[in-house]
């Protein structure tokens, strides 16, 4: 199997593993969005449609990787090349600050509700958080949205900024880095904003709430996977999750009462 293959797979295949977690996770609020009576095949189809997109992402990524300057340590090490130990030097600093980023946004959210929703409506941390959904935060948001936000939008972005003004394969300009991490945080906000508004609230604040934190996030996720690699952009967005945890469960814990 040829290195390009081997990478589109390799990247599909762990993707797939946060695709079946976000789908056995879903509450009804989403499952009520897919127009099938069946609750199994309503589950199959939130499988499907996302595993098809998964799999392109990883395709399109791997064919533009080289030209964006970009890499994966996955789909070095599925195309036979295996990574350098120093590619994941530090990794547990990216960890810790991405629980920091995870529990300090999830906390601004909260303290901010007032002013993004009526009072006592909208998501709130305290009492919505469940083990289902932090497992598809890890595998799903850590692992999934990454191949296909920054693999492969970012990187077919990135291509096509250096095939539009002639650039140089792998050394796009840091102009063109930050318009591509924009537009990939920018589609992954709005990715956000279908299931956010099935909760029942879609005033203008809320909508505004959700592009905006998850634009921030889709940011520095970006910022890792260019100045790293996919996988360091993986650990941080997982570790993102984790500081939501640790809010969740320490607000359970001192008795809080719903924002």
């Amino acid at each position: 199997m040829s290195a390009f293959w081997s990478a589109t797979v390799a990247l599909t295949l762990a993707g797939l593993v946060g695709v079946v977690a976000l789908a056995v996770s879903v509450g009804p609020e989403t499952l009520k969005l897919v127009p099938i009576r069946n609750a199994l095949l309503k589950r199959l189809v939130l499988v499907i449609q996302p595993a098809i997109l998964l799999f392109l992402c990883a395709l399109i990524g791997a064919a533009t990787t080289d030209a964006a300057g970009t890499r994966s340590l996955i789909a070095e090490w599925a195309a036979g090349f295996p990574p350098a130990p120093a590619a994941l030097t530090g990794v547990w600093r990216v960890a810790l600050l991405g629980i920091l980023f995870g529990f300090s946004l999830f906390l601004f959210d909260r303290l901010t509700k007032p002013y993004w929703a009526p009072p006592g409506r909208g998501p709130d941390l305290a009492t919505d958080w469940k083990p289902s959904g932090f497992v598809a935060g890890l595998f799903y948001g850590g692992v999934t949205e990454e191949i296909m936000m920054r693999w492969g939008i970012m990187n077919l972005v990135l291509w096509l900024l250096v095939r539009v003004t002639g650039g140089a394969d792998g050394n796009p300009s840091l102009l063109m880095v930050w318009v591509a991490v924009a537009v990939a945080a920018l589609i992954f906000a709005a990715g956000h904003l279908p299931a956010a508004i099935a909760g029942g609230l879609r005033n203008r604040g809320f909508i505004v709430r959700t592009l905006a934190l998850n634009f921030v996030a889709g940011l520095i996720f970006g910022w890792l996977f260019w100045s790293w690699n996919l996988e360091t952009a993986m650990i941080a967005h997982a570790a993102f999750h984790v500081g939501g945890a640790v809010l969740a469960l320490s607000l359970r814990a001192t008795g809080a009462k719903p924002a």
